[in-house]
């Protein structure tokens, strides 16, 4: 390529650069700016078609035991039964102007175009996935709280299972937290029936004390209605549509929703039928209800790190900024505990010392659902992905990753990502709720 010649990279070539350049660009801003995003082992061999599926021991082998005559006890064999999951997408899209493209000077101009666009998506996506990967699967972002039905909508957290906003005056969480400017949503009752069909949020307006205003294009809507990403709405549980299980839906005690209608059961088994306790995640109550939390205890901590370690070994505990300032605050008027942090997958946080580890590091994570606590065995937690980390780019009609669109002067590359979240062992993970914000 001479100098002051246009850049002439093939199709070939440009693959190469999205393989080479642009793909391990987007793991790493994943991984620095999300908590999560590769917090959690990648198994694609649980990836079988459309289904994921995950053994779980539900009955222990009970044939070790003392008998009064020479026979051996009866054998009691361990049982097993199976999540059997649905393969969830998600997609992206670069675009490229063609005069761009044409006119850059060289593989390095070239380059810095392929920057330029990425650098807003790695921005972007490392959030949207953060929040995925907290979320309880149905994909709701924010409840309608009221508004005039035109353009300007409030919101709260209301019965999102995400927060607990307005309810404790020591702060009061972001209920827009899960949203963006310029995100398309849609909004279905609890009924449900879709209210908004399709819309855009073009300016979105703290208000504080736990509601936000959201500017839409238009719309009418009613009190207590769940807003969701466009296209994201799913009457009922299907490979390929909602949204991916999070940690939320994973560590729960009930069945999770499924767009805004509770679903019969967790990724095929009903956690709430006799017998399938083996299925649910521990469960501890700090306050008395949503309504009425309590400031959490040290002692609290124990007893759910207790309970969860006859299964399974804590590696992390998290929490929200709030209730991550309110524990600080305790812990460190223990003179008696070290200052000294813990690290979880590179990131730092004070030290909790009880249970199996020799010290448990507590950090925060601003998309952790307000009121709660989660204790987490990460051993324990799984994506089922086709590929390592679940996404790529799709090759387009071409054969290639840039393809030109037809009949503009513009050229895409899609990406995909598919994956869903499991657990094989549910009650080695707890969730202790109704925590106040404040230390006192």
């Amino acid at each position: 390529m001479g100098a002051g010649s246009p850049a002439t990279l093939s199709t070939t070539g440009y693959d190469k650069l999205f393989l080479e350049f642009v793909k391990p660009g987007l793991e790493k801003g994943f991984y620095s700016n999300s908590k999560l995003y590769d917090r959690f082992k990648t198994k694609t061999e649980d990836c079988k078609g459309k289904y994921g599926k995950t053994k779980v021991e539900t009955v222990n082998a009970t044939s070790f035991a003392p008998q009064s005559t020479t026979a051996y006890p009866k054998a009691s064999h361990p049982e097993y039964d199976e999540f059997t999951y649905y393969m969830k997408r998600l997609y992206g899209k670069l675009d490229f102007d063609g005069l761009l493209i044409a006119c850059s000077q060289g593989e390095g101009a070239v380059m810095d175009i392929v920057k330029a666009e990425t650098k807003s998506l790695m921005a972007f996506m490392p959030r949207k996935l953060n929040h995925i990967y907290w979320g309880d699967g149905s994909g709701r972002l924010a409840c309608i709280a009221g508004g005039t039905g035109t353009t300007s909508l409030t919101i709260d957290g209301g019965g999102t299972g995400w927060g607990l906003f307005g309810i404790d005056s020591n702060g009061y969480s972001n209920p827009s937290q899960y949203l963006f400017e310029n995100q398309r949503i849609i909004s279905y009752t609890t009924g449900p029936a879709a209210e908004i069909t399709d819309n855009t949020i073009t300016a979105i307006s703290q208000a504080g004390a736990g509601t936000d205003t959201l500017t839409v294009t238009s719309g009418t809507w009613v009190d207590g209605s769940f807003i969701l990403d466009y296209g994201s709405y799913a009457a009922t549980e299907a490979a390929g549509t909602g949204y991916p299980m999070g940690l939320a839906g994973v560590i729960s005690a009930s069945n999770p929703y499924i767009g805004t209608t509770a679903s019969s059961a967790f990724q095929g088994i009903n956690r709430t039928t006799a017998g399938n306790s083996w299925s649910t995640s521990q469960v501890f109550d700090m306050g008395s209800s949503l309504t009425s939390p309590s400031v959490i205890t040290e002692e609290k901590i124990l007893q759910v790190l207790q309970a969860l370690e006859n299964w399974g070994t804590t590696s992390v505990i998290i929490t929200n900024p709030f209730i991550w300032r309110a524990l600080f605050t305790i812990f460190k008027a223990d003179k008696t505990m070290p200052n000294d942090p813990s690290y979880w997958g590179g990131t730092k946080g004070f030290s909790f010392y009880g249970g199996k580890n020799a010290s448990i590091p507590i950090i925060y994570d601003e998309d952790c659902p307000d009121g709660r606590v989660y204790f987490i065995d990460d051993s324990t937690i799984k994506i089922s992905a086709p590929v390592k980390n679940g996404f790529t780019f799709e090759p387009g009609s071409s054969g290639h990753i840039l393809t030109k669109r037809e009949d503009y002067d513009e050229y895409t590359a899609n990406l995909k990502f598919y994956y869903n979240m499991t657990c094989t062992k549910p009650r080695a993970n707890g969730l202790l709720q109704y925590i106040k914000h404040a230390a006192a």
